[in-house]
C-alpha cells in the first residue's frame, strides 16, 4: 500500500511491539470477509443487479468465509506445534478469488437476471479516498471501504497465491466456502 489508514497503522505498531517483545509470530492476512461483501458498500448492489467496480473487471480480489478463517487459525496452530519453523510469518489465505465481471456473471447466473457491470476511474476514486483519511478522534472505520474498493483496482486484493494448501492440504480438514455456494444459500435471505 502507498497510502496510511490507522487500522493498518495500528495492526503495524501491534506487530512491531510483539517482536520487540521476542515474540515470533504468524500474520493471517485475508481481503474481504465473504459474509459482508454482497452489499452495495463493496460495489455489490443485489436489488438494483449493479456491480461496480473501481479500475477494470478484470481486478481479481480474494474472499474468505469467516469460518475459514477459524479454521486456518486452528490450522497454523496445528502447524506451529508441528514445526514452527515451517509457519511463515506471512500466510495468505483465500476462499475463493474473482474479477468483478466473473462475480457479475455468476450473480446473473444465480439470480436470473443479468447484472450491469458500472466502472469507476481508479484515479478519481483514489483521490476521494485519501481526502477522507480520518483525523485523530474520527471514526476510523468508516471510511475504511474506500480504501478497501481501492486496493482492489491495485491488485492487493488478489490472494489467489496464498498458502490455503499449507493449511488445509488438498481440502484434506474442511472445504474452502466458495462464492458460488455463499450467494446460492443467501439469495432469499
Amino acid at each position: 500500500m502507498d497510502f496510511e489508514h490507522p487500522v493498518w497503522d495500528g495492526k503495524t505498531v501491534i506487530e512491531e511491539e510483539a517482536v520487540k517483545a521476542g515474540l515470533r509470530l504468524s500474520r493471517i492476512t485475508v481481503v474481504l470477509f465473504l459474509e459482508d461483501s454482497f452489499n452495495p458498500a463493496f460495489g455489490f448492489d443485489i436489488p438494483n443487479s449493479t456491480v461496480t467496480v473501481v479500475g477494470t473487471a478484470d481486478s481479481r480480489f480474494s474472499f474468505t468465509a469467516k469460518a475459514d478463517i477459524g479454521y486456518s487459525v486452528a490450522g497454523v496452530i496445528a502447524l506451529w506445534a508441528e514445526n514452527p519453523s515451517a509457519v511463515p510469518h506471512t500466510l495468505h489465505v483465500a476462499s475463493d478469488t474473482m474479477t468483478y465481471g466473473e462475480v457479475r456473471d455468476l450473480l446473473s447466473k444465480t439470480y436470473g437476471r443479468e447484472f450491469k457491470l458500472v466502472t469507476e476511474d481508479a484515479d478519481e476514486y483514489r483521490k476521494k479516498a485519501l481526502a477522507e483519511i480520518p483525523k485523530p478522534g474520527e471514526d476510523i472505520l468508516g471510511n475504511l471501504l474506500l480504501y478497501l474498493r481501492l486496493l482492489h483496482a491495485n491488485g492487493v486484493g488478489d490472494h489467489s497465491v496464498n498458502h490455503n494448501e499449507l493449511i488445509n492440504p488438498g481440502e484434506k480438514y474442511w472445504k474452502w466456502k466458495k462464492n458460488a455456494e455463499y450467494i446460492e444459500e443467501t439469495k432469499s435471505a
